[in-house]
């Protein structure tokens, strides 16, 4: 098992090196001469339980695409990574030790994936919403994060966000803004959505599981892809909104351990959906007349699906 690098950047192979991957090793410390490598696009550093730090100059890194920092013992990211014009994925998840970002994060005008998943970070500074090309972040199981951006709807090219298993009470409802997202993960967190949630119109799933809201605002019904809304343990959420029938596209829904007793008779519009956890309430007749539209499954079917939406949060 590796556990020193040696790079001598003056040498044939390494002035050309595009691709390093150093995955699984037992190194504390990467090398400063690391950022002369100009053509290096691909660095892996994942799992290096051991490493601690990383080059002060690794924004040098001119070319470099992809870094992955997965499950390392980071404390921090030098503010030099910044000035990485073409890195499109950075992940640092499960980096238990990493406690603050650099304020500047959102210079980085090409990345389109950021995984801070089981991170101590406390906030997220408002200036990644500069990132007009960000397509998935990951917030996962943050538990110190207090609060989104105001301004988070400015993320124009976001298609995908996990927020789950942090101190976040609301959503901003700038979050209504992204017309592009079709993923939205809050769980463990969140007492009340945004009443124009409607908004997202190209939601094709939706899932607020564990949380405390009351009720779902009715805008939801406006979202004419939804194909998946998942509502489990939601513990204080006694009613549906009375149009969810407009949900045209709706093919699952999870109500397992939800107070829920009485579905909306306009849920008898849907065809071909899946009822998940609803075995006690009263089904409306009109749902029964159309009985072969709609099947109310049991707790264990779909087990896999609520898997889904917490495999952020693992690392």
């Amino acid at each position: 098992m590796l556990e020193a690098l040696h790079l001598s950047p003056k040498s044939a192979l390494t002035e050309s090196l595009d691709t390093l991957d150093l995955r699984y090793c037992k190194i504390r410390d990467v090398p400063s001469s690391i950022c002369k490598l100009k053509h290096l696009e691909y660095l892996n550093l994942a799992y290096c339980s051991g490493l601690e730090k990383l080059p002060e100059n690794l924004g040098d890194l001119e070319s470099l695409n992809t870094l992955l920092l997965r499950s390392t013992k980071i404390r921090d990211v030098p503010s030099s990574i910044c000035k990485l014009k073409h890195l499109e994925y950075l992940n640092l998840a499960c980096c238990s030790e990493l406690e603050k970002l650099p304020k500047n994060l959102g210079d980085l005008e090409s990345l389109k994936t950021l995984d801070l998943t089981s991170t101590k970070i406390r906030d997220v500074p408002s200036n990644i919403c500069k990132l007009k090309h960000l397509k998935e972040l990951y917030l996962s199981n943050c538990s110190g994060l207090e609060k989104l951006p105001e301004n988070l709807g400015d993320l124009e090219s976001l298609n995908k966000l996990w927020v789950t298993s942090t101190k976040i009470r609301d959503v901003p409802s700038s979050i209504c803004k992204l017309k592009h997202l079709k993923e939205l993960y809050l769980s463990n967190c969140f007492e009340k959505l945004p009443e124009n949630l409607g908004d997202l119109e190209s939601l094709n799933r939706l899932s607020v599981t564990s949380t405390k809201i009351r009720d779902v605002p009715s805008s939801i019904c406006k979202l004419k892809h939804l194909k998946e809304l998942h509502l489990s343990n939601c513990s204080e959420l006694e009613k549906l909104p009375q149009n969810l029938g407009e949900l045209e596209s709706l093919k699952y829904l999870n109500l397992v351990n939800t107070p829920i007793s009485h579905l909306p008779d306009s849920i008898s519009l849907l065809k071909d959906l899946e009822i998940n956890g609803y075995e006690k309430g009263i089904v409306p007749n009109a749902i029964l007349v159309q009985e072969q539209h709609i099947t109310f499954a049991p707790k264990r079917r779909r087990a896999n699906t609520e898997a889904t939406t917490s495999d952020a949060g693992f690392c």
